[in-house]
């Protein structure tokens, strides 16, 4: 392969950052499929090995240093934090492309393509992948490309790329993700998850019946987990 296409779209781009005609304050990220020229019914299965995602190492080293600090027992190393051996339908024909469940009836195969522009439309990068990978997987890589070309501010994603991982590793770059607003699935007769005040002194949560939730331990996702006692929900209004 050659990576000449690639050098020429840049060169075009550097050009138009010298007469300033892109704006990366806000970068849009999005992605969707294309269907492949591959017969569905011609493929075989096969052992594939996929890789972790991207921040799945970081996250356990954070989740080890705040337990410690806590005085809570390292968690026990699971599978998902090393590379996994599946079995997935190869296509014989194009063997790069992916199974993608197009709808509840409906799959093909398929590549996942990635595509970023700035505030005026303009495409500042791309990545194409197998249809069967998920966004949040495959978001490392066009995000490698928009930081190694550009300076960037805020990026604007679907509901795809809201995953703690991804805002985590945005955070820590001083960027700022924008994503979708998503309404509390909090169960009818409980309080919803903005009605509890946290107390960063002591550490707690105070519900709206000014009841304490305590911390009780950091989960393998870097999720704290407070708690409060059975006898103080028991005799909540």
């Amino acid at each position: 392969g050659t990576d000449i296409f690639e050098q020429l779209f840049y060169g075009v781009l550097e050009q138009c950052v010298e007469a300033k005609l892109l704006d990366t304050s806000e970068v849009f990220i999005d992605g969707t499929h294309v269907k492949a020229h591959a017969n569905n019914k011609k493929y075989e299965s096969k052992e594939i090995i996929e890789e972790t995602l991207f921040y799945v190492k970081s996250l356990q080293k954070e989740v080890e240093i705040d337990r410690e600090k806590r005085l809570k027992k390292p968690l026990k190393r699971r599978k998902e934090s090393e590379n996994q051996i599946k079995y997935k339908k190869v296509s014989k024909t194009d063997d790069e492309s992916g199974w993608f469940h197009k709808g509840e009836h409906k799959q093909v195969f398929a590549y996942a393509t990635q595509v970023a522009c700035d505030k005026n439309g303009w495409v500042l990068g791309y990545t194409t992948h197998s249809g069967n990978q998920h966004d949040s997987r495959t978001f490392i890589d066009i995000y490698n490309k928009l930081q190694s070309h550009f300076s960037l501010d805020k990026l604007v994603m679907d509901a795809g790329y809201k995953t703690p991982g991804i805002a985590h590793l945005l955070f820590q770059n001083n960027l700022t993700p924008v994503f979708p607003y998503k309404r509390p699935m909090t169960k009818k007769g409980f309080y919803k998850k903005y009605d509890y005040v946290y107390d960063e002194y002591y550490d707690q949560y105070i519900c709206p019946n000014m009841k304490i939730l305590s911390y009780t331990t950091t989960n393998r996702d870097g999720y704290r987990e407070y708690k409060s006692k059975a006898v103080d929900c028991n005799s909540c209004p």
